[in-house]
């Protein structure tokens, strides 16, 4: 999943970088912003699951807020 959604991410990139007019430009911003959320929705789960459970929770609420220290652990 997270292959395929760069890989989308990219081309689709790449096709609004040429793109002829303003609206052809907004469409495929839109559309790359689309495939590139599946990174997010795959890697969130994944990062909670390299942490301990007792840290889980705790982990997953600041993840979620987009507080920078959940990606370093309390202990270190």
């Amino acid at each position: 999943m997270c292959l395929w959604s760069l890989g989308s991410y990219g081309a689709i990139a790449l096709a609004g970088a040429f793109s002829p007019n303003f609206t052809t430009l907004m469409v495929t911003r839109v559309l790359s912003g689309m495939a590139l959320a599946g990174i997010c929705t795959v890697t969130f789960p994944y990062f909670l699951e390299l942490l301990p459970v007792r840290l889980r929770g705790r982990a997953a609420v600041y993840l979620s807020i987009g507080c920078p220290s959940a990606f370093s652990p309390p202990w270190a």
